[in-house]
């Protein structure tokens, strides 16, 4: 496992500081350069995020299965077909999507100018000759590393959101399960004691089940936010520049790339706005049933678990995915932004 995240490193880290040399040739236009290589940063990070802390999301995953399902009015069969299908569907959009960017990689390597763009700047030299390496060797090298690339770059942001909504959808599903668990235990006049103790040692785990999701994917979506920007800025970049209308076919599968990922970062954030509602209704439904308890210190217990649930219990993404007027006059006037330093260097 240690020889694996090690070997990986080197590969990802090697792949970007050849796209980093890439982009620094004369002949690249500055903000297109800069744009692919923070998009090109962003994803390496999110490959990183996943690879060093694989423990905490296979933690929380693990917390998820293993969580309590009886006597829930959704069952979780039912349920299970239903992520299925999701996980199924999003994963062929993100396999569209990165098909298409193969494609293009591979028409790339094909012709003998994208092939000696890329073996330049893979090998680090001005002017790469058979001196260098082997030319069987060359050969070889330079697609392996480029492929690696591409499928870093296209692949893992779209795998990474998925991850992201199907941990957000079981989430939401678990805090919904016990939401209906705890109104069933409700009596018409009274809650028992034994059900106000379970409710406080549940939320206390629900609790811990929302903010440890909050740690394990929170770095992955602030980074996927920064990798949709700079796939916006890029794609601007490429269908402005008159010498570049010609790649039409680059334009297509950026354009698709883009669009896909958009399309699931509005679906993770509506997800996980659920898991923001399902937290408020835990909360309203605990309030509506304290005054049922049989003693004022089992109210209070109550009380006081219920307002340590509320409070920073969020799946933010480091503010990512709270889409309100801030957010949204934040990424205009990053987009203002870009579009005013494109016109100064134009």
């Amino acid at each position: 496992m240690i020889l694996h995240r090690v070997a990986m490193s080197i590969l990802v880290c090697y792949c970007l500081a050849a796209r980093f040399y890439k982009a620094s040739r004369p002949n690249i236009p500055l903000m297109l350069s800069f744009s692919e290589s923070v998009a090109t940063a962003s994803s390496v990070v999110i490959r990183f995020t996943i690879l060093f802390n694989k423990f905490s999301i296979v933690k929380i995953i693990r917390l998820l299965l293993k969580s309590p399902l009886e006597s829930t009015r959704t069952p979780y069969s039912l349920y299970t077909k239903k992520e299925r299908f999701f996980f199924g569907l999003g994963l062929g959009g993100i396999a569209l999507a990165f098909c298409l960017s193969m494609t293009k990689a591979l028409s790339e390597l094909k012709s003998t100018k994208g092939f000696q763009t890329y073996k330049y700047s893979y090998l680090f030299a001005a002017n790469a000759s058979n001196q260098t390496m082997g030319s069987t060797m060359a050969v070889a090298f330079v697609w392996t590393f480029h492929l690696l690339y591409i499928a870093n770059l296209y692949g893992v942001p779209g795998l990474a959101l998925l991850l992201c909504c199907t941990v957000c959808q079981t989430v939401t599903f678990l805090l919904v399960d016990f939401l209906n668990k705890f109104k069933e235990n409700s009596h018409a006049n009274e809650i028992q004691q034994n059900c106000t103790r379970n409710a406080i040692f549940y939320l206390r785990k629900m609790r811990f089940l929302v903010t440890g999701t909050e740690s394990a994917l929170s770095p992955i979506l602030f980074f996927l936010y920064s990798y949709l920007l700079c796939s916006l800025f890029y794609l601007v970049s490429l269908t402005i520049r008159g010498k570049l209308l010609q790649d039409d076919v680059k334009i297509v599968y950026v354009g698709a790339n883009f669009a896909t990922l958009v399309t699931f970062y509005l679906l993770l954030s509506i997800k996980v706005a659920r898991v923001h509602e399902s937290v408020n209704q835990m909360h309203d439904a605990i309030l509506q049933t304290s005054a049922k308890t049989l003693s004022s210190v089992d109210m209070t217990a109550l009380l006081t678990s219920a307002r340590e649930f509320t409070r920073n219990t969020n799946i933010t993404g480091w503010g990512v995915f709270v889409i309100d007027r801030n957010f949204l006059l934040t990424s205009v006037g990053m987009v203002i932004s870009y579009g005013v330093i494109l016109a100064q260097f134009s």
